[in-house]
């Protein structure tokens, strides 16, 4: 495996999906391996040759049916965690096209969650739950 295979092995993505001032969080499929029944922001790993925001554009269509543009892609300040050697880059989408549909094979349920009940939230997975500081941080700043 090259190098830039391994780099690319390690990046990940993350998507805040955020309508009318509430968070979409989504509950991992109970057939999942990894953190079943768990709640998380949808995203994945960067194919090879394949930017992060081609990579959120496909894993929000596989996992939810939307369609999101380019344009509607933000990143913001400290959007970078590690997590056990991988790096995840966080972006926050205001907007997209299509109603969400769950891919039962990743999700089974979705809560919508204000500022302060996310700060709460406690079943969802870490690292994503390491995140959460910044966006409420960047949510906060980008509605003043």
């Amino acid at each position: 495996m090259t190098t830039e295979e391994e780099m690319h092995k390690k990046n990940n993505v993350l998507a805040v999906l955020i309508k009318k001032n509430k968070v979409f969080i989504f509950r991992r499929s109970a057939l999942l391996e990894s953190s079943p029944n768990m709640y998380e922001f949808p995203g994945g790993k960067v194919n090879l040759g394949e930017t992060q925001y081609e990579a959120i554009q496909r894993h929000l269509f596989d996992k939810l049916s939307i369609n999101v543009s380019l344009s509607n892609i933000h990143a913001f300040n400290n959007n970078i965690i590690e997590h056990d050697g991988e790096m995840i880059n966080i972006y926050v989408i205001k907007d997209w096209e299509n109603l969400i549909i769950l891919n039962d094979k990743f999700h089974n349920k979705f809560l919508e969650l204000t500022l302060d009940e996310l700060k709460e939230f406690r079943e969802i997975i870490s690292p994503h739950k390491d995140s959460i500081p910044n966006i409420i941080k960047f949510l906060n700043i980008d509605n003043s």
